[in-house]
């Protein structure tokens, strides 16, 4: 049963300090990344230690945060790696300390996190959250094989997909055994995008702590998690059982964040879609725009595994289970004040003495996530049913496959076709519909006008890269070593009318759903 880990009793000081060149090295864009002497004192005893900023753009920020790397040998409560980050725009300094334990208290893995005070050379900085670090103490700290496989997202990038990265992205890092092949990390990739509809669920079942990301999902839904796209977050390799886990991270993008600029008396946002990060999220259309604007060249993000759990009923009701027990256990209205005052209370005196504090927003900050917390329970109780009947009705994509008696080009491409099935019992338009073969790509094919499936019938579209054959053909063909088909509305880049992830197909041999519309899919043989 879900409940709130004990809050911490005392707010550690701890003290650092460097030089000018250390200085001017971490401020040096080449040597940012890197490790500068300087000096950390912990419960009386002061260390040389490695230093660096932390967050890219919280460099920005009056009160910086800050990486310290220990010296061999030497752990801070299991940490050798200390991550203080300043949350200079959360008012109230309540969200990541909130949202790391309510991960805790889900059942889901996670970084602990508590509060801690820093003094930096000699001038009191104030209240800071120190969150653990996801390396080889985190996995023995949380009963993981010390020596596992550690990988982080790259930036701007957590969309654990196969296809290169954008041009403004950056590629994942290796933050364990570096010495060692990355096969184990682009197997399980593309596996995650290739296995067929009715083996993923037994595959991730196999293969990734599969209860603990539904929960982590859960929780997302209930602090409305954005930013996840740029979050850092990372893939950890379990050798010793052969399982993969999901570890979040950069948890403080939430409405549920009071933020600096607003003021006493700000009403959170709370309408959020639930699945976040997804092909459904509308949210990810303003995070489009944002990069395109600033990059050029950008396309919707998301995460191919939470858009397939969504797109699995069994995986996606499971979800919502959790996502109910939450509701009734550490996030009822009266379980989130308790928490918010008390974390609030911890700290209330500290704030008094912060140099970057707008004391009458900080006051605010417990009623915010307070109100955010009751506002965000009547939405979801509005939208759970919802998504519970996601995706019934209407027309799918019922199926594809390679045409017989053609063959794989050296391209990897083959003549193939998909078929839309109609679940309904009238004729439905699916003309001014796009198709793609690529989920980033929503508008490459724009289906002709007249175009309609007939009632509990199917209409086939061919994947022969001759659009000007007729209006049933398609100007791409499909990928004989696995792809994903996508179907939307035409309208926006989030409306969804139905996607699908598929295995390397051979001539002759199809997929689809068992019977026309079900939810079920199987292989079968093409037409």
């Amino acid at each position: 049963m879900p409940r709130w880990p004990a809050l911490q009793t005392q707010v550690e000081h701890f003290e650092l300090s460097f030089d000018k060149e250390t200085w001017r090295r971490i401020n040096d864009p080449r040597t940012a990344r890197e490790y500068a002497p300087g000096r950390f004192k912990a419960r009386g005893v002061e260390y040389v230690v490695g230093l660096r900023l932390r967050g890219d753009q919280a460099r920005s920020h009056l009160k910086l945060s800050w990486k310290v790397k220990l010296p061999e040998g030497v752990k801070l409560d299991g940490m050798r790696r200390l991550n203080f980050l300043a949350e200079w725009l959360d008012a109230g300094y309540l969200t990541d300390a909130f949202s790391y334990e309510l991960m805790h208290a889900s059942g889901a893995y996670s970084p602990r996190a508590r509060y801690a005070l820093l003094t930096v050379n000699s001038r009191y900085e104030g209240i800071f959250t120190l969150v653990e670090q996801v390396d080889k103490p985190f996995l023995k700290a949380h009963g993981l094989d010390s020596d596992g496989s550690v990988y982080r997202c790259g930036s701007k990038d957590c969309e654990l997909k196969l296809t290169p990265p954008a041009h403004y992205q950056k590629p994942w890092s290796k933050k364990t055994n570096e010495d060692q092949p990355w096969d184990e990390l682009h197997t399980f990739l593309w596996k995650l995008s290739r296995t067929p509809e009715h083996e993923f669920e037994d595959f991730l079942r196999q293969h990734f702590e599969l209860d603990a990301y539904l929960r982590y999902m859960a929780v997302g839904a209930l602090i409305s998690l954005g930013g996840i796209d740029d979050s850092g977050s990372y893939l950890v390799h379990d050798r010793s059982v052969d399982k993969w886990l999901y570890v979040p991270w950069d948890l403080n993008n939430t409405p549920m964040q009071l933020r600096r600029s607003e003021a006493v008396g700000t009403s959170p946002s709370v309408d959020r879609s639930i699945p976040a990060f997804t092909l459904y999220d509308t949210f990810m259309e303003r995070t489009y725009e944002h990069k395109e604007r600033k990059y050029g060249g950008a396309h919707l993000p998301f995460s191919v595994l939470s858009q397939r759990i969504w797109d699995c009923p069994p995986l996606r009701n499971r979800v919502l289970d959790h996502l109910e027990q939450l509701l009734e256990t550490v996030f009822t209205q009266e379980a989130v004040a308790r928490r918010a005052d008390d974390q609030h209370a911890l700290i209330r005196e500290l704030l008094q003495g912060d140099p970057y504090v707008q004391r009458p927003v900080a006051r605010y900050a417990p009623e915010f996530l307070e109100r955010y917390a009751a506002g965000r329970r009547d939405f979801l109780a509005r939208q759970i049913p919802l998504e519970r009947r996601r995706g019934e009705g209407g027309v799918v994509i019922n199926g594809f496959g390679v045409v017989p008696g053609t063959a794989v080009e050296a391209t990897g491409e083959v003549v193939g076709y998909i078929e839309l099935y109609n679940r309904e019992d009238k004729p439905v338009r699916v003309g001014g519909m796009t198709v793609t073969d690529n989920l980033r790509r929503q508008f490459k094919h724009r289906l002709p006008r007249k175009l309609e499936v007939p009632p509990h019938g199917t209409l086939r579209l061919y994947a022969d890269g001759r659009p000007g054959a007729g209006p049933t053909h398609l100007p791409f063909k499909l990928q004989a070593g696995g792809g994903e088909l996508g179907l939307f509305d035409g309208k926006r880049m989030t409306g969804v009318v139905d996607v699908t992830f598929y295995a390397p197909l051979s001539p002759g041999r199809a997929y689809g759903r068992i019977p026309d519309g079900a939810e079920h899919w199987d292989w079968r043989t093409a037409p």
